[in-house]
């Protein structure tokens, strides 16, 4: 004589499960595998992203001061600088020469210099290198920004890397992560130099006497060997 519960169609026998008592012990984790089925088919990139942005956004673990001001030199400077971009040396010396007289503790220029192309430009470019030292003569810090491209570093111009320069390069999210360009970590040094922000930092430490930052002990702080250099978020 065969079972009679052989003989039943496989939904149900799924549904005489589910009506066994015993079935409802098993319901948690049914709907947890169900649950987590559903997760991995959809990429959290993303949300990762808002979540980071809102903790360091809203940490009130940390403070901000309003002491840095960015100053641009763009297609809107033409009014004042009497010439369109991209501008000479003439138009940098004459801007310096104008933020010299707020008397900043510090200035990052990351501008990307190119090489003086003439006997004409290479004096005012030495005009635009007496503002800097005059700048630091007076106690005040400058530092040219460097970057890295596909080319590799891209450094200032020859006769103006003795006044400094530190490695600019700012990470943004473009190809992983949340993909929305959005900056959220940074090198704080490569190859054993200090970034232009940590430089700076450490700079308005000396000044304000307290300790300077050490990168491998930074809280956030991670060493990439394939790069060789520290980053932090």
């Amino acid at each position: 004589m065969k079972n009679e519960n052989s003989q039943k169609p496989l939904i149900d026998k799924v549904v005489d499960l589910f009506n066994f008592p015993e079935s409802t012990n098993y319901y948690p984790l049914i709907f947890t595998i169900i649950f987590v089925v559903i997760l991995f088919q959809y990429s959290f990139s993303a949300l990762e992203s808002i979540f980071y942005d809102f903790r360091v956004r809203y940490d009130f673990g940390t403070s901000t001061k309003k002491e840095i001001v960015v100053v641009y030199i763009d297609e809107e400077s033409d009014e004042f600088l009497g010439e369109s971009y991209p501008y000479t040396y003439v138009s940098h010396h004459k801007m310096f020469e104008r933020l010299r007289q707020d008397k900043p503790l510090i200035v990052n220029y990351f501008i990307n210099l190119i090489e003086p192309d003439s006997d004409v430009a290479r004096e005012d470019l030495q005009k635009f290198k007496k503002q800097i030292q005059k700048f630091v003569s007076e106690g005040g810090k400058f530092r040219l920004g460097s970057t890295i491209d596909d080319w590799g570093n891209q450094l200032p111009p020859e006769e103006l890397r003795e006044v400094g320069h530190s490695l600019s390069l700012i990470n943004i999210d473009a190809l992983a992560l949340a993909k929305d360009d959005v900056c959220r970590r940074t090198i704080l040094n490569s190859s054993g130099e200090d970034s232009i922000h940590l430089w700076t930092a450490n700079q308005y430490r000396l000044i304000n006497g307290q300790e300077e930052l050490n990168a491998k002990t930074m809280q956030g702080s991670y060493y990439v060997k394939a790069a060789d250099a520290t980053f932090s978020l």
